[in-house]
């Protein structure tokens, strides 16, 4: 899944592409475990995948995962 919306250039075809997805809840549990898994990005290649993540988040919505981050930044 994420290489598919890596490949998409154009934003507007990144929305069109999550809008269509048939398990809206399944690609943001997805989507939230490739960002913290690119979270601690390494280089900018990781950094720009970290930023469509987010992207794609915005989009379809973050959930409860951004309260859930929110907290465990708060505890470091």
């Amino acid at each position: 899944m994420l290489d598919k919306i890596l490949k998409i250039n154009e934003l507007h075809k990144i929305e069109e592409f999550l809008v269509s997805s048939e398990n809206q809840i399944k690609l943001r549990e997805q989507l939230q475990h490739a960002f913290l898994k690119f979270s601690h990005y390494q280089n900018a290649t990781e950094w720009n995948t970290v930023v469509r993540i987010c992207e794609c988040l915005a989009i379809i919505g973050w959930g409860d995962f951004k309260q859930i981050l929110k907290s465990w930044l708060l505890k470091k």
